[in-house]
């Protein structure tokens, strides 16, 4: 069962039951590539690491992950929870309602008597573009994503992302129409 979580900011999200993202757009446009199913999931998610003897890590959205999700609140959240290896998190998707921003709320939870040194990733598959246009597969499509991070005062350190996206279909017209 799909859950949706959208915002006042034209932020919509489509969530699978195992918490994978099925959808994600801004208005008409897609932010992320490709749409997760749940029987895979798909590229957008939460990795835990834990740094020890091994390099340990699991998934906290979809198939694979041990989150377990709640409903979707009236505020336009997400919550789930989960234990591994003996660390217990919550994790909350906010969607920003005044401005097209998500935030993803994680804590976590000790429950041994070890110290565990650990990291969180986050992934994205950056689509930028129209869903038409994402979903078209009978022409090649290009598109170069540029990050940089940059320093805000308030948030820290963030990270900003380009497009330059180019269809061989509509470079062919701008060539033979000189």
């Amino acid at each position: 069962m799909t859950k949706r979580l959208t915002s006042h900011s034209g932020l919509s999200l489509e969530i699978n039951a195992n918490g994978s993202v099925r959808r994600f757009e801004c208005g008409d446009v897609m932010l992320g590539l490709f749409l997760g199913n749940e029987l895979e999931g798909g590229p957008a998610n939460l990795y835990l690491r834990r740094h020890g003897l091994t390099l340990d890590w699991t998934p906290l959205l979809g198939p694979a992950s041990p989150t377990r999700f709640q409903s979707p609140a009236d505020d336009g959240s997400l919550t789930g929870t989960g234990a591994w290896l003996g660390i217990r998190y919550t994790l909350t998707l906010v969607l920003a309602q005044d401005r097209a921003a998500w935030f993803w709320h994680v804590q976590f939870e000790n429950t041994t008597s070890d110290e565990h040194h650990l990291d969180l990733t986050y992934a994205q598959d950056l689509a930028l573009a129209p869903y038409g246009a994402v979903r078209l597969n009978e022409f090649y499509v290009s598109q170069y994503i540029d990050h940089t991070p940059l320093t805000h005062p308030d948030r820290g350190v963030v990270l900003a992302s380009r497009q330059n996206h180019q269809s061989s279909i509509a470079t062919r017209i701008q060539r033979h129409s000189r």
